[in-house]
């Protein structure tokens, strides 16, 4: 939401997902110093746009599920994160983009899926200004997720 409203279109309206190196990652040590020397956390958030995400998302992505058979024998500091050639990687990436996309949209209020009822809401019943902005943001966040969803499983086929 930017400057307290939401527009039907607006190309700003974004939501966050939060990325983070598993615990039980077998290289979770390695790739606890390699951030730090990057001056990074072991969990970072991104912005999802309803036409882009950022590149980082999925370099953050390929390193989070990095394991030792990827890397071929180079350091952390070495592997090409831009590098979207390691089928695996990328396969599972998409897999997980999909998962987190349909687990964020499964948390909304289950009423809130129908358009017809958003239109209720906003047009037959009488809701504050802030409820009116929050239908309209739970709207956009299910928008965005499900575009996002939509691009990666066109993917996996």
């Amino acid at each position: 939401m930017l400057y307290g409203f939401i527009l039907e279109r607006n190309p700003f309206d974004s939501i966050e997902i939060r990325i983070s190196v598993s615990p039980k990652d077998k290289l979770k040590r390695e790739k606890k110093i390699f951030l730090s020397d990057c001056l990074k956390t072991e969990a970072m958030t991104f912005p999802v746009f309803y036409s882009q995400y950022p590149k980082e998302l999925l370099e953050f992505l390929r390193f989070s599920i990095l394991v030792d058979a990827d890397l071929n024998g180079i350091e952390l500091q070495e592997f090409d994160y831009s590098n979207e050639k390691n089928n695996r990687l990328e396969k599972l990436i998409r897999k997980l983009i999909v998962f987190l996309c349909e687990k964020s949209v499964k948390k909304y209020y289950k009423y809130l899926e129908n358009e017809n009822f958003y239109n209720m809401l906003n047009d037959k019943i009488f809701l504050t200004k802030n409820q009116k902005i929050s239908v309209k943001q739970v709207k956009c966040e299910k928008k965005i997720l499900n575009k996002l969803r939509l691009n990666f499983v066109k993917n996996l086929i």
